[in-house]
């Protein structure tokens, strides 16, 4: 997977910093996964050199007008570039009147849009070689965080016992890494259990804004590759972040560590803070989780398990 974040704006967009999104490349079908569209999301797809046209999916986590209002432009330029493949959109309520609501602007798509209003945790899609999951967070209104689950990879191969049992260097070690038993030229049936492991979970990227913590999300972040969540002030903000049901840095920065994940980058980040302060924020956060970092618009970050 590869995960490219658009926007990591807060409220507002900025000269140098777009409104809340995230795309997610999945492999091995190339296709993009992307969470919330906030305004000019379009822009930064031409800046990331990213195919509209390969999207898929989208996922909006909340319906508040910093997290959706790029839709309209993007829906109609997929159109206008001779899109043909059907778009699916999930989102909670009223994510279906407001996608009924861009009739007035008569948009005239050319592809089929199917939207999913979503009003409870669980799986929401089951895609080719991953995924996509949700839970709920805390806001003013309905509002979900995502996880994109990457396939089970196979176990690890354990050379040295198979050199043990005799197997050859060649096909049949591949057979067994893809759990097809072998038989050796001695007539010895080889099972792949007795030279490769357990299977191992595959790369995942976690998205979860404009909520404060709760467990679930913690556990919807449980052991991700790479968790991207809100942050929206860095320290002496806690108060109003409470007051806005918002997440500071400090609140993702436990969310990662309860949650053990690997890595993290924090957005949703507020106009009080200019370019210049990004590097001390990136102190603060290093401070309290290692392998974390203010996210930075067009950052593409590869996630592998």
């Amino acid at each position: 997977m590869e995960a490219i974040i658009l926007g990591t704006a807060a409220m507002a967009p900025l000269p140098g910093r777009g409104l809340s999104s995230l795309a997610v490349r999945c492999d091995p079908t190339g296709e993009l996964l992307l969470f919330d569209c906030g305004e000019a999301t379009q822009v930064q797809f031409r800046r990331a050199d990213l195919s509209w046209n390969r999207v898929s999916r989208i996922f909006l986590s909340h319906t508040h007008a910093d997290h959706v209002t790029g839709l309209p432009g993007l829906l109609m330029l997929m159109s206008q570039c001779e899109r043909e493949a059907e778009l699916e959109i999930y989102g909670p309520a009223p994510t279906v009147e407001y996608l009924r609501s861009m009739s007035i602007l008569q948009p005239h798509l050319g592809y089929p849009i199917t939207a999913y209003e979503i009003d409870s945790p669980g799986v929401l899609v089951e895609g080719e070689g991953y995924t996509v999951s949700c839970e709920a967070g805390h806001h003013r209104r309905p509002c979900y965080g995502f996880r994109v689950q990457g396939a089970e990879r196979p176990g690890q191969f354990d050379a040295d016992a198979a050199g043990r049992l005799g197997i050859p260097d060649g096909p049949e070690r591949a057979m067994l890494v893809a759990g097809q038993p072998v038989r050796l030229p001695d007539g010895t049936m080889v099972e792949p259990e007795r030279v490769v492991g357990p299977t191992r979970p595959g790369p995942s990227v976690v998205y979860i804004t404009d909520t404060v913590p709760v467990v679930e999300l913690v556990e919807l972040a449980r052991e991700c590759t790479l968790l991207v969540c809100e942050g929206l002030y860095g320290p002496g903000h806690d108060e109003g972040a409470a007051e806005k049901m918002h997440m500071t840095i400090a609140e993702a920065a436990q969310l990662a560590t309860e949650a053990k994940a690997r890595m993290l980058r924090t957005v949703h980040i507020s106009q009080r803070y200019t370019d210049d302060d990004l590097p001390e924020l990136d102190t603060y956060l290093r401070d309290l989780f290692a392998e974390g970092a203010v996210g930075r618009d067009l950052e593409r970050i590869p996630v592998t398990a």
